[in-house]
């Protein structure tokens, strides 16, 4: 019998779970005696068997001192029905360094049957060793003012808008203005409420306080400066006519006349 037709049997023989139960428990008898899988292997099978018989259950061609310890193993339970990652927990003690070989080649074994992930895992790692950064055009657009912004700035208007959009949006109104430098318009309060002229702000916020506590006293004293400031003098035409003779008289004349104790007297002097 030919080194293929015992791989061939054994490969029978093992997907029987009596069979594949009876292999491990005799793998488990020599590792107890022997200390090493390896040595198990050895002893169960030739170097020609070995080399021809891969973890795939076909015709390798590494032999059997370039075979990991990893895949002496699963060319043992190659055909039984148990899972690889089951067998290695269960039959198997492994150190560190061999735990990573087992992930990689786990890793390997998965990439087989699921290549879309092994395409996207391919892109990763080649995006991380040419340092190609994507694209995020989409978010390098302010969602307040339509400009183009920096990360920075993008990501405190990301916080902002999706904490107080309303905020967020007045924040960057009010820096537009100031850039601008953009005075705002306050034309309702230019106009004075006591001589509607156009005034400036103080003189403005002065009459807007007087007027709140004592409008009327606001407004007399408003007529009265712009009284000063024409020089008219006041009109006192109907004390100035004399009650005795009818005549125009001066102040001092019209005091006499107007005096109250002697009515009489001053009639008489007259």
């Amino acid at each position: 019998m030919s080194s293929e037709e015992t791989v061939l049997k054994v490969e029978e023989h093992l997907t029987d779970k009596a069979h594949a139960d009876a292999m491990a428990a005799i793998i488990l008898n020599l590792k107890s005696t022997k200390k090493s899988i390896e040595k198990v292997l050895r002893s169960l099978f030739s170097d020609e068997l070995i080399w021809l018989y891969n973890c795939d259950g076909k015709a390798g061609k590494r032999a059997l001192t370039k075979l990991k310890i990893v895949d002496l193993t699963f060319a043992a339970f190659a055909s039984m029905q148990i899972h690889k990652t089951s067998v290695i927990r269960r039959y198997v003690t492994l150190s560190h360094n061999r735990y990573k070989h087992i992930r990689r080649y786990v890793e390997k074994a998965l990439t087989k049957k699921k290549p879309e992930g092994a395409e996207v895992q391919a892109r990763r790692q080649l995006l991380r060793e040419c340092k190609v950064p994507s694209g995020k055009t989409h978010r390098s657009v302010s969602r307040i003012t339509g400009d183009v912004v920096d990360d920075e700035q993008l990501n405190v208007e990301n916080a902002l808008t999706g904490k107080m959009p309303e905020r967020a949006q007045l924040h960057a109104q009010n820096q537009s203005l100031r850039e601008c430098k953009v005075l705002s318009v306050k034309t309702h309060r230019s106009v004075s409420r006591i001589t509607g002229d156009v005034v400036d702000d103080e003189q403005l916020n002065v009459e807007n306080a007087l007027t709140e506590k004592k409008p009327e006293s606001a407004e007399v004293q408003a007529r009265s400066q712009l009284l000063q400031e024409c020089k008219v003098p006041p009109v006192k035409t109907h004390r100035s006519v004399s009650r005795i003779t009818g005549d125009v008289v001066d102040e001092e004349q019209l005091n006499v006349e107007l005096t109250e104790k002697m009515p009489e007297g001053a009639e008489v002097q007259a």
